[in-house]
């Protein structure tokens, strides 16, 4: 009898809490704080009844959409179905610190520990997560308004008539992200002008749709295509891999859109564009938009070519020395 009215009662709270949610205040025996750095993180820590954790994540929070937590349940507290209670809560004041034990706020969920040794909780943070429930693990039913920076992760003994050995009971609490299926890029591009008023524009094309990347963004994880389009430089091109809770990072240097001749000849071979012997690098010569004549001298002998350069083009000039062996 004693075992219905106790359920009774906690179907009272947890309806309670669901529909009537106001701020409450309370005394907590401990605070355990864990900060989450990177997505891949996991941290371990342990936290007896009567304590609270206090899970803070990254400032910059683009991938982590929710927080596991794989809970050890002591013997005693197995034993003991029902007889401690996890609650969760929004609006914590104080900011939760080690040194803080008296609090202020509004509970959004409470439930208790089944009878069991492990237990496995999955919280979202996202007001709009992509978390489901599955056979091994329950997700915590609460409708967000807005995205979370903390979680705030509370035991507590509601069950009386239980054991000394129980209210000193520690249970082992590991705490891994649960990621969005997407990854971070992006994109840094620099200009051959060096001042940027004299910059030009140019337009981003990722997978063939015009994306703003005055901001980083997130892409699905998988091969990615990127291209710049510009009427004053070269148009680029870039393949770009996005790995789930990483940043890729694609560093495009734009060139000018003057026509370029690359020459590829053999050692002591005399060059001439327009009449003009060329000297040096031959791998990136600049050339006047309009029509050019290129020559090539190996000793006596003579090649001449035409060419009718264009705006954003790069050429391939090459010799060819054959030899032919007849035999009589």
């Amino acid at each position: 009898m004693k075992k219905i009215l106790h359920h009774c009662v906690l179907l009272l709270c947890i309806l309670a809490t669901q529909f009537f949610a106001s701020a409450e205040s309370f005394r907590v025996h401990k605070t355990v704080v864990a900060t989450i750095v990177n997505p891949s993180d996991v941290v371990k820590v342990q936290m007896g009844i009567n304590d609270v954790l206090s899970i803070n994540l990254p400032k910059e929070n683009y991938f982590i959409q929710g927080i596991e937590l794989e809970i050890k349940i002591p013997s005693d507290a197995a034993m003991y179905r029902d007889a401690v209670a996890y609650s969760l809560y929004n609006d914590i004041s104080p900011i939760p610190t080690s040194e803080i034990i008296d609090y202020t706020g509004t509970r959004l969920y409470i439930n208790t520990f089944p009878g069991r040794l492990s237990y496995n909780l999955r919280i979202p943070v996202f007001a709009k997560h992509g978390m489901k429930d599955n056979p091994y693990s329950v997700l915590v039913p609460i409708t967000l308004a807005n995205d979370i920076s903390s979680i705030f992760f509370r035991l507590q003994l509601v069950m009386k008539g239980t054991t000394k050995n129980l209210d000193n009971s520690v249970f082992d609490v590991s705490i891994k992200p649960s990621l969005i299926d997407f990854g971070l890029f992006k994109l840094a591009v620099s200009c051959p002008e060096r001042e940027p008023e004299n910059q030009k524009g140019y337009t981003v094309f990722i997978d063939e749709k015009q994306v703003d990347m005055k901001k980083p963004i997130l892409l699905p994880v998988g091969k990615h295509y990127v291209s710049i389009v510009s009427e004053f430089y070269r148009s680029e091109v870039r393949t770009v891999n996005v790995i789930q809770g990483e940043t890729a990072l694609v560093e495009i240097a734009l060139r000018d859109i003057t026509p370029l001749v690359t020459i590829t000849v053999p050692e002591n071979t005399l060059v001439f564009i327009d009449d003009q012997q060329v000297e040096g690098d031959l791998s990136q010569i600049t050339l006047l938009p309009g029509d050019h004549t290129i020559m090539l001298k190996i000793g006596n002998y003579e090649v001449v070519k035409s060419l009718h350069a264009e705006n954003g083009k790069t050429y391939h000039v090459s010799t060819v020395l054959d030899v032919d062996i007849v035999s009589e």
